[in-house]
């Protein structure tokens, strides 16, 4: 994390603001998805967010917003917890905007957020829903840890959705799941810091909801 705070520094110093918004969304996003304390990170995300419409960074401010807005539904009840409206923050406008400019990008940022609360939530289709969105949008962020991480909530999802589902679906479903658990096992080949947890936890809750014993 050390380096995008970094970059965002030496950015505004050097003038470089497009690249420092980049690199505040990045430390936000990363920062979001490692499961930082949220009452630090909403904070940090605030200063960013600040600091983002000072220089007139927009598109970055945006995507930053988003992710604060995720973190406050996490602290403040709501009766559509997935929803993100907020300080600074309507879905609906942003959505459409982002539509409107073919901004993959932040149509990718806007679902996994939403697949992630309602995950959370456990509004598992809503979840999915979500999840599918996001996937279609996954071009708009090659290199970017979002990415992965929409695999990973997007097999859980999946998961959770087993259950309910009629026959035809669940085996549908049970392809999707272990094609994306074998991917973040191969990922984790390479990376099992970042990757080898999310395929053991994607391992045992197949295990769970098919109700294999435990080996």
């Amino acid at each position: 994390m050390a380096p995008s705070v970094e970059a965002y520094r030496v950015g505004l110093e050097t003038g470089a603001l497009e690249f420092a918004a980049y690199a505040a969304v990045v430390y936000c996003y990363h920062s979001f998805i490692m499961g930082r304390a949220l009452p630090t990170l909403q904070k940090e995300m605030t200063l960013y967010c600040e600091g983002l419409a000072e220089i007139k960074q927009e598109i970055s401010l945006n995507y930053t917003l988003a992710f604060r807005q995720a973190t406050l539904n996490l602290t403040e009840s709501s009766d559509d917890p997935g929803r993100l409206v907020g300080p600074g923050f309507d879905e609906a406008e942003r959505i459409l905007q982002a539509q409107r400019a073919n901004d993959r990008t932040g149509l990718c940022f806007y679902y996994f957020n939403k697949t992630v609360l309602y995950l959370i939530f456990d509004r598992p289709e809503a979840a999915l829903a979500n999840a599918e969105l996001a996937r279609q949008y996954l071009d708009g962020v090659p290199a970017l840890y979002v990415g992965p991480a929409c695999v990973f909530y997007d097999a859980l999802a999946r998961v959770a959705t087993i259950p309910q589902a009629p026959p035809a679906q669940r085996k549908t479903l049970l392809r999707q799941v272990r094609a994306a658990h074998q991917q973040l096992q191969a990922w984790a080949v390479h990376a099992p810091h970042s990757y080898q947890q999310k395929a053991l936890l994607i391992q045992a809750e197949l295990a769970r909801v098919l109700n294999q014993p435990r080996e």
